[in-house]
């Protein structure tokens, strides 16, 4: 007995040319296989970044606390560059104003 023909597909059946496989980074088609992804470009020159600081204003006679001495004049200090115990000295002072707050600083990137 004789086999029947294959019928013709469908436009609907039909299959696509799969999409190109050198998808760059950020698109949601992942690439196949070993294919190599284009990253995008460093971001290079001054970028804006903000860091934590304590500004702190001591008396008018000034005030001498973690080996520095306080005057009316606001002090900033980098939150970065004290340890725990000299924050917590410097807010425990009744005679210094001590405020937590950010400075925005730039960063050059190359």
């Amino acid at each position: 007995m004789a086999k029947a023909p294959k019928p013709e597909p469908t436009p609907d059946e039909t299959t696509t040319t799969p999409p190109a496989q050198d998808t760059l980074v950020g698109q949601d088609t992942p690439p196949a296989g070993d294919a190599v992804l284009a990253l995008p470009e460093p971001v290079l020159g001054p970028v804006v970044i903000e860091v934590p600081v304590l500004q702190v204003v001591g008396p008018a006679k000034g005030r001498w606390r973690i080996k520095q001495k306080f005057t009316p004049e606001v002090t900033v200090l980098v939150l970065a560059d004290l340890t725990d115990a000299q924050v917590r000295d410097l807010k425990a002072d009744p005679e210094l104003v001590v405020i937590d707050t950010t400075m925005s600083t730039v960063a050059l990137t190359t």
